[in-house]
């Protein structure tokens, strides 16, 4: 009779100890599981701040060139101004002289060259100006994303915390565990979705690396374009004025 009640003593004790390693094994499952969902919610939320802070740049150098566009465009104009109003004066005091009206002619071709140039560059600009709003709306996506990807790293902290709390009351069992009781701090076997999870992590940020390297194509093209705009405007630029001279030098040899 006392051996059948000892046996019944140890199945007892040992259903509870597979119990309790059960619950052991399931809470640092979960612990692993929340600390890389930790890791994961910190590199989504520094790749959204880090986008964000490129938008803010290229938004930034998007400005900074409309306005020097802006500049050049107005530059242009008081051009045009000017040679219309000293065409005029020409037209006036020597409109009887052949060599004159070649000179105005040629003044003409130039007024005509310059509104073309402005045209393009007015269109330029309308350009700059879309490409300026589509990174403001860019910057306003990553705003609320970024605030995502912080509330679900804080759920995560706390998830964190909850679950060490519970361990180390477990842990503080183990320390009174009947003989025979494994370890709570034992080597657990990995689990098969803590390593899917890790590809799906390694995934994502292969993806965002190639997102980031597409982003610096398309500012690199941007900068570009930019820079033979820039040459073209310099171009037109010293074109007018050798033009310029070469009308005075005819004019002050001939006709003053």
């Amino acid at each position: 009779m006392s051996s059948v009640v000892n046996n019944g003593y140890k199945g007892t004790a040992r259903n509870s100890i597979k119990s309790f390693q059960e619950k052991m094994i399931k809470l640092k499952s979960d612990l692993n599981e929340t600390e890389n969902k930790i890791k994961q919610h910190k590199q989504e939320t520094l790749s959204a701040r880090w986008r964000e802070h490129e938008a803010k740049l290229q938004l930034k150098e998007m400005s900074e060139k409309i306005s020097e566009k802006e500049e050049k465009i107005r530059k242009i104009e008081d051009r045009i101004h000017y040679q219309n109003g000293r065409r005029k004066e020409i037209a006036e005091k020597y409109r009887e002289n052949g060599r004159v009206a070649n000179v105005l002619e040629e003044s003409t071709i130039n007024v005509e060259e310059m509104m073309r140039k402005l045209n393009e560059s007015q269109q330029r600009v309308m350009e700059l100006r879309k490409m300026n709003k589509g990174m403001s709306q860019v910057v306003a996506i990553l705003e609320p994303k970024i605030e995502k990807a912080e509330r679900r790293e804080q759920k995560a902290l706390n998830r964190a915390f909850l679950i060490n709390q519970k361990l180390s009351v477990h842990r503080y069992l183990a320390a009174k565990r009947p003989e025979g009781m494994l370890s709570p701090e034992e080597e657990l076997v990995p689990q098969s979705d803590q390593e899917a999870k890790v590809i799906s992590i390694q995934e994502k940020i292969r993806g965002a690396i190639l997102r980031r390297r597409e982003a610096e194509k398309k500012r690199c093209t941007l900068e570009r374009k930019i820079q033979v705009m820039e040459k073209a405007l310099d171009n037109f630029k010293r074109r007018n004025l050798e033009f310029q001279i070469s009308k005075r030098e005819l004019l002050s040899s001939n006709f003053l």
